[in-house]
């Protein structure tokens, strides 16, 4: 099974306002103000002070779009100071609730980059599935040319939130050693983003190359072989990233950077 087939639909890490209305455990009911962490076709994980209990039935409004849905609760996820974090599951009507276009996977043969990206000219929000290609131009530019199915017609694509702030140039590229992977790689220059729960907070790293089975970066911190990490490869610090379980499968030390160049394989959890 490939990491495309592990959900019904990519999650995307971005938050948007909402509203959620129910009754609590006395039968009263609310409506309160809370947030997505992260959303998918079929559900999402919403952030919120109340405490709400597994099956319990909610309606949810995206305050962006002002469109609603019943949802189920599904669990808990964490809990953050006086915030928990809940898995919600959409129970039926308007599955588009989030104003994001979900399409159905790119061609796993040359998907290597997964992101959020909004049509300049109609705003349309679309799950992006991108070539090692595209991933570059984005980088360049932040910014690409793709057809955009409500424009009719080929149109520039941005990341959400990423401004025009202006990035350093990447390094030097440099060769680690002999290809010996079953999937070939390119080397790509491309930001990424490795989340790990050993360090608690995420990495900021640059890309050497990447393959639809995984990437290589380089990283001043210390990962073990085998430890399990989340990565977002190209990343946005505005949101609507995708973020794809992978394993730590090698580490190589770089003694002219001082530093550490990592190679990464996606799994399925």
């Amino acid at each position: 099974m490939t990491c495309e087939e592990t959900r019904r639909s990519e999650r995307v890490w971005t938050q948007l306002a909402i509203v959620i209305a129910g009754e609590d455990g006395s039968g009263r009911g609310f409506v309160e103000e809370a947030r997505t962490a992260a959303v998918g076709r079929h559900g999402a994980m919403i952030v919120t002070e109340r405490k709400l209990n597994p099956n319990q039935e909610l309606a949810v409004r995206c305050k962006t779009t002002n469109k609603e849905c019943p949802a189920r609760v599904v669990g808990t996820i964490r809990k953050e100071a006086q915030q928990s974090f809940y898995g919600i599951e959409l129970a039926g009507g308007d599955t588009e609730i989030w104003g994001i276009e979900f399409p159905p996977p790119g061609d796993p043969e040359t998907t290597v980059g997964r992101i959020l990206l909004q049509c300049v000219a109609c705003k349309t929000q679309e799950v992006s599935y991108l070539n090692d290609f595209e991933v570059e131009v984005l980088e360049a530019n932040q910014s690409l040319s793709r057809h955009c199915k409500r424009c009719g017609d080929s149109t520039t694509w941005k990341k959400i939130g990423a401004g025009d702030a202006q990035q350093a140039p990447a390094p030097k590229k440099q060769r680690t050693g002999p290809e010996m992977r079953r999937e070939p790689r390119r080397e790509v220059r491309v930001s990424a983003c490795i989340r790990c729960h050993q360090f608690g907070n995420d990495d900021l790293v640059d890309t050497r190359n990447v393959s639809r089975g995984g990437l290589c970066f380089a990283s001043t911190r210390v990962y073990a072989p085998n430890w399990d990490v989340d990565v977002a490869v190209p990343y946005s610090p505005g949101g609507g990233n995708i973020f794809l379980p992978a394993k730590i499968a090698r580490a190589q030390y770089l003694p002219n950077e001082k530093t550490k160049l990592y190679g990464v394989a996606y799994t399925r959890r």
